[in-house]
C-alpha cells in the first residue's frame, strides 16, 4: 500500500503524487468509482515529490479508488481512496460584524458543506489597524 497525498482545488483538479521507492519516468493511475467505468490516467514520476503526479479525471461525487501501475499493465491491489466533492458555497454569515479583538461566534451556513470542512477568515483591509482604547 503506498501513502497517498494530494491538493485539491474548487473546480476538482487535482495532483496526486503516490509515493514510491522506484524512479520510474512513466506510470498509469486508474481511477475507480463505484457505478462508473474505471478511468485511465498516465503519471509521471516526480524526482522533487518522490513520487507519480498525475491529473485526476472529472468523475461525480463520491469515494474513488486510485491504484498505480507502475509497468503500465499490473495495477496495485488498492493505493489509496480520494473524495470526490461538489465545492461548498457559502449561503449565509452572521453576525455580519463583530467587536475588534474579542472572540465571537460566527455562524457560516454553507451549500454542499462535509464534514472536516475548514474555514478561513481573512480581514479585507490590506494592512491590521491599530486601535486605540481610551479609558
Amino acid at each position: 500500500m503506498f501513502p497517498l497525498t494530494y491538493t485539491l482545488s474548487l473546480s476538482l483538479s487535482l495532483s496526486l503524487s503516490l509515493s514510491l521507492s522506484l524512479s520510474l519516468s512513466l506510470s498509469q493511475v486508474r481511477f475507480r468509482a463505484e457505478g462508473q467505468e474505471a478511468v485511465v490516467v498516465a503519471g509521471e514520476w516526480s524526482k522533487e515529490e518522490k513520487g507519480v503526479i498525475c491529473k485526476s479525471p472529472p468523475l461525480g461525487k463520491g469515494k474513488v479508488s486510485v491504484e498505480i501501475a507502475l509497468n503500465g499493465q499490473q495495477f496495485s491491489a488498492h493505493a489509496g481512496t480520494l473524495l470526490y466533492f461538489e465545492p461548498p458555497s457559502l449561503l449565509s454569515l452572521s453576525p455580519d460584524s463583530m467587536p475588534l479583538g474579542e472572540p465571537c461566534d460566527v455562524w457560516i451556513k454553507c451549500q454542499n458543506a462535509i464534514e472536516g470542512l475548514k474555514v478561513r477568515l481573512l480581514s479585507l483591509n490590506p494592512k491590521p489597524e491599530t486601535v486605540n482604547h481610551k479609558h
